[in-house]
C-alpha cells in the first residue's frame, strides 16, 4: 500500500510540474504582445464629414487651418498597369507616399481603380510603343497621352484590355482579382500585410472613376461590380464600395431634365443646342446611356455601398432636381443608398471670359468671380438638405495647360500659380466657420422665388437666404419674420465676398442687424444670425 501511495503521489506531482512547466513556457497573450497583429482603428464614425478637398499640394496646404477639412476623395489612384510592371512584382510606393502625407492632416480618403486592366510581355511594349507615339504626334505629357490612350484612341478596345466578368476562367479577370485584394488588404488596416506607416483604415473604394467613360459599357461595370465587390469585402468585409461618378454636366442634369425633374428648359442645353424635354432623348446616344446608368443602378444593387456624383453644374436651377431623380431611381429599385460628391466645383460650370472649349458650355454665359462665390453657400446647403452625406471642393488647379489645370483652375478656391485667394474662398470660410460640424440643414424657403435653409449646429442655428430671380450683390427687403426662428424683432446679416480689392484683398461689406420683416435678399445669399 505505501508503495502505491509514494507511486500515486509521485504522479501527482509530476501532473502539477508540467501544468507550471507549460505556463512558464507558454504565457496568457496580452493585448502589447507583438506577435498578435493589431488593428487599427477607423476614427471618423459618427463625425459630419460633409467637407472634402481634392488637388491638395503642398503651395495650398495652409488652407486647411482655415476649413477643418475631413476627407480627400479622390487623391489616391490606383493605377495598376504602373504598380504591376512585372507579373507578380508590386511597387506600392508611390501610393504609401501619397496615403500617409495625406493622413498626417487627420481626415479621411478613398481610393480609386482608375483603371481595370494590366499587360504584360509583348502586349504590354506595344502599348508603351502607342503611348510614346501619342506623345510625339500629340505633343503630350505621359499623363494626357494616358488619358487620350482611353478616351480618344480608345485603347482598352484596340488592345482588347478589359476582363470578362462572366468568364470566371478569364485570366484578365483571375489578375484583377488577385490585384484588388492586395490592394484592399495592403490599406484595411488588421494588422496583416498593411504598408508601412498607415495611421487608420481606409475604407472606401472606387471602382471606374467615372460614367459615362471610355471602354466600359453599362453591363459591364454592373457585372465587374459584383465580382469585385465580393474581392473588396473577402480583404475587408467593413469596406465601402462607391459606384463611378455620374458626370451631371451636361449627362445627368440632361437624364432629369428628360424626365421632368427639372423645370429650368435650359437643363435641355447640350453643346449649345437647346432640346426640348420631347425631343432630348431623340439622340440614341443619350437616350442609350441615360438607360444604361439606370441599368446599372438596378443591376449593380447588391454589389455598391454609396452613389458618386461628379458635380459640374450650371445654373443653381439644376441641381436639386437632379438628386430628386437619382434617389426616384433608387427608390424604384426598392433601395436607397447615400449619395456623395468626390470630384466637380463649387462654382458654375462654365468657361472664362473669352476662352472657347470643350468643357464649359458657353451657352450659360462666362465665369464670374461673384457667381463662384455665391454658388460655395447655395449648393452646400441644397446639397446638405437633400442629404447627400460627403462633398469635394477643389483648392485649385494642378499642373500643366491644359483646359482642367489652365484656364479653368481659376475656379479653385486658389488661383493656380499665383496664390491669390478667390472671393469663393473667403466666402468659404465665411460658410465654414458657420456650419462647420453642422448636425441637419433643412430647406425652410417660404415660396415663390426666396430660398431661405436652415443650418443647425451644436453652436446654434444659422440661415442662409437669397431670391432666385434677384441681382447679384443688389437686394431689396423682405418679410422672412414666418420662417425665421429667432426670438425678437431684429437679426444680424452677415454679407459674403464677392470680389476683391486691387491688392486682392476681400472686399468685406460690414454687417448689420435688420429687422426680421426687412431681411435683404438678392441674387447673391446673406447669413442671418442671432442678433
Amino acid at each position: 500500500m505505501e508503495v502505491q501511495h509514494f507511486a500515486m503521489k509521485k504522479a501527482v506531482c509530476l501532473f502539477l510540474f508540467l501544468i507550471v512547466f507549460l505556463c512558464l513556457k507558454c504565457p496568457e497573450k496580452k493585448d502589447n504582445d507583438v506577435s498578435q497583429p493589431k488593428s487599427l482603428v477607423y476614427p471618423f464614425t459618427g463625425r459630419n464629414m460633409f467637407f472634402g478637398f481634392n488637388f491638395l499640394n503642398a503651395d495650398n496646404v495652409y488652407a486647411l487651418a482655415d476649413f477643418g477639412i475631413t476627407y480627400f476623395p479622390v487623391q489616391y489612384r490606383i493605377t495598376w498597369y504602373n504598380i504591376e510592371q512585372e507579373k507578380g512584382v508590386y511597387n506600392w510606393t508611390s501610393i504609401d507616399n501619397d496615403v500617409m502625407w495625406h493622413q498626417s492632416f487627420d481626415a479621411d480618403s478613398m481610393i480609386v481603380f482608375t483603371s481595370l486592366w494590366n499587360a504584360f510581355g509583348e502586349k504590354r511594349q506595344q502599348i508603351e510603343n502607342k503611348l510614346a507615339e501619342i506623345m510625339v504626334e500629340q505633343n503630350m505629357s505621359l499623363n494626357d497621352a494616358w488619358i487620350y490612350f482611353h478616351r480618344d484612341f480608345n485603347g482598352i478596345e484596340q488592345y482588347d484590355l478589359n476582363p470578362d466578368p462572366n468568364d470566371p476562367n478569364d485570366e484578365r479577370l483571375i489578375t484583377l482579382l488577385e490585384f484588388t485584394k492586395l490592394a484592399v488588404e495592403r490599406f484595411d488596416g488588421d494588422g496583416i500585410d498593411d504598408a508601412p506607416g498607415l495611421v487608420y483604415p481606409i475604407k472606401y473604394w472606387h471602382l471606374i472613376n467615372e460614367f459615362p467613360g471610355p471602354g466600359h459599357p453599362p453591363l459591364f461595370i454592373a457585372q465587374i461590380y459584383k465580382e469585385m465587390s465580393a474581392a473588396i469585402r473577402e480583404a475587408d468585409p467593413e469596406a465601402k464600395i462607391v459606384l463611378p461618378g455620374l458626370y451631371t454636366g451636361p449627362t445627368g442634369r440632361i437624364f432629369a431634365f428628360a424626365d421632368g425633374y427639372i423645370q429650368d428648359e435650359e437643363a435641355g442645353v447640350r453643346n449649345s443646342i437647346k432640346y426640348s424635354r420631347e425631343t432630348v432623348l431623340q439622340d440614341t446616344g443619350l437616350a442609350w446611356t441615360k438607360a444604361g446608368y439606370e441599368a446599372i443602378l438596378r443591376e449593380a444593387a447588391d454589389y455598391f455601398d454609396v452613389i458618386d456624383i461628379h458635380l459640374y453644374h450650371e445654373k443653381e436651377t439644376f441641381l436639386e432636381g437632379f438628386l430628386d431623380y437619382l434617389m426616384d431611381i433608387m427608390a424604384e429599385n426598392g433601395t436607397s443608398k447615400p449619395i456623395t460628391i468626390s470630384e466637380g466645383k463649387h462654382g458654375p460650370f462654365k468657361n472664362p471670359a473669352g476662352y472657347v472649349g470643350p468643357q464649359g458650355d458657353n451657352w450659360f454665359g462666362p465665369w464670374t468671380p461673384a457667381e463662384h462665390a455665391e454658388f460655395v453657400v447655395k449648393t452646400n446647403v441644397m446639397l446638405a438638405a437633400k442629404g447627400v452625406k460627403r462633398r469635394q471642393f477643389g483648392i485649385g488647379g494642378g499642373q500643366g495647360d491644359g483646359y482642367w489645370q489652365g484656364p479653368w483652375s481659376v475656379l479653385g478656391l486658389i488661383q493656380k500659380g499665383t496664390g491669390i485667394k478667390n472671393p469663393a474662398y473667403y466666402t468659404f470660410k465665411l460658410f465654414i466657420e458657420r456650419a462647420r460640424e453642422f448636425m441637419n440643414v433643412q430647406d425652410v424657403s417660404p415660396g415663390g422665388s426666396i430660398r431661405v435653409f436652415r443650418i443647425t449646429t451644436l453652436a446654434g442655428t444659422v440661415y442662409t437666404a437669397w431670391d432666385i430671380n434677384g441681382e447679384s450683390e443688389k437686394y431689396e427687403p423682405t418679410d422672412l419674420s414666418q420662417v425665421l426662428s429667432f426670438q425678437g424683432e431684429n437679426v444680424k446679416i452677415t454679407y459674403i465676398v464677392t470680389a476683391l480689392d486691387v491688392n486682392n484683398d476681400p472686399i468685406e461689406i460690414p454687417s448689420e442687424t435688420v429687422l426680421k420683416t426687412g431681411v435683404p435678399t438678392g441674387l447673391t445669399p446673406v447669413f442671418i444670425e442671432l442678433n
